[in-house]
């Protein structure tokens, strides 16, 4: 009720408590985990998340934070024809994050058919599923391609992850 002052002080000492030590638990524990984050997420947008997350899911390791983020595609055949993309998704033994484009922190009342199929996907194979055999989701490919695959011995070598 808005504006109940015992309401609110009941729960200002439970929104403040740190939960982050959960999520290790459920990781080493072996659980599937699948964490999306929207774009608009936080102040700046998705790109902090990662810098959050990294200091929080200590039971990831670097590989996790160095792999490459793999385009989500989705089908959802009662609203569209065709393959859509829906994100960028990493993937670490049972930990998944993918990274809702158009998003906030109401990932499933801004993108809701997205949404839908991310747990479709998690709920039948545990893990996100690639829809595209041609690039196996991968934009490394792409990305080295539009960097003249990194020719220029200042710019470093083209990776593995773009």
């Amino acid at each position: 009720m808005f504006g109940n002052g015992g309401v609110y002080d009941h729960l200002v000492t439970k929104t403040m408590t740190d939960y982050s030590r959960y999520f290790n638990y459920l990781i080493d524990a072996g659980y599937p985990l699948l964490i999306m984050a929207g774009e608009f997420d936080m102040q700046d947008g998705a790109s902090g998340m990662p810098a959050w997350m990294k200091q929080t899911l200590t039971s990831l390791t670097d590989n996790f934070w160095t792999q490459e983020r793999r385009v989500y595609e989705w089908f959802y055949a009662d609203l569209l024809a065709d393959h859509k993309q829906g994100g960028y998704w990493q993937v670490e033994g049972n930990f998944t994050l993918v990274t809702v484009p158009k998003s906030g922190h109401f990932i499933p009342t801004d993108n809701y058919p997205v949404s839908k199929s991310y747990l479709d996907d998690f709920i039948e194979f545990g893990v996100l599923e690639c829809k595209n055999e041609t690039t196996n989701c991968s934009v490394a490919p792409q990305m080295c391609s539009m960097m003249a695959n990194c020719t220029d011995p200042d710019r470093g070598t083209c990776g593995t992850n773009g």
